[in-house]
């Protein structure tokens, strides 16, 4: 037998086969080019296109660390809605607590304290210890590179903070969006944010 006898001589099944493969390769593309769009998209409006996308990070991992010397804390529970200097701290989940991550004086905390408005339900499971690990994620990732993940864990629960992108607000300050995860008894929550810099160095959380 030979190929010339075949149906399909052997040359023009390789040059089906190469034919195939081309096409493939240009829906592919395509593929890619209508789902980058949509990214830009996203991007362009603000938030996210998508709370489940895997973001692309620049690869850099850093995992917080207490500190061995720590402030002593107040033995006093902290009210869940209060004031201090004139800014509304809010920890609607978790325990209440004064201070934020490591920093366990609200003068020592003043610069992130704002960030006690994004909260997440799974905090309500949570020890202080824990808490404070993941706040600590989160002050770190102000001033991480963008796309660096801080990884934070302490007994049974873990999380992450990154900084997906950053820009500026009307009167010039730096903002940066925020993705975070916590994950607790195999329940893990996902919650974004927004929070630009103040003149005084403090951050404020924006819509």
């Amino acid at each position: 037998m030979t190929y010339e006898k075949s149906p399909m001589s052997f040359s023009n099944w390789k040059k089906t086969i190469i034919a195939c493969a081309a096409a493939c390769l240009i829906s592919g593309a395509a593929a890619s080019d209508a789902d980058a769009q949509r990214r830009d998209q996203g991007a362009r409006d603000g938030k996210p296109s998508n709370s489940r996308v895997q973001w692309k990070t620049s690869g850099l991992k850093r995992k917080v660390v207490k500190p061995k010397a720590t402030v002593s804390r107040k033995v006093y529970v902290a009210p869940r809605h209060r004031q201090y200097r004139g800014l509304s701290i809010h920890r609607r989940h978790g325990p209440t607590i004064y201070g934020y991550g490591f920093h366990y004086h609200d003068d020592h905390a003043a610069r992130w304290i704002a960030f006690t408005a994004i909260t997440l339900a799974v905090l309500d499971r949570l020890d202080e210890e824990q808490v404070r690990y993941h706040e600590q994620a989160q002050i770190e990732a102000t001033t991480a590179s963008i796309g660096e993940v801080i990884v934070w864990n302490h007994n049974d629960a873990s999380g992450t903070v990154v900084a997906l992108r950053e820009g500026a607000d009307e009167s010039g300050y730096a903002c940066r969006e925020f993705q975070q995860t916590v994950t607790v008894g195999g329940e893990q929550e996902e919650v974004f944010g927004s929070a630009c810099l103040q003149a005084d160095g403090s951050w404020r959380i924006v819509d």
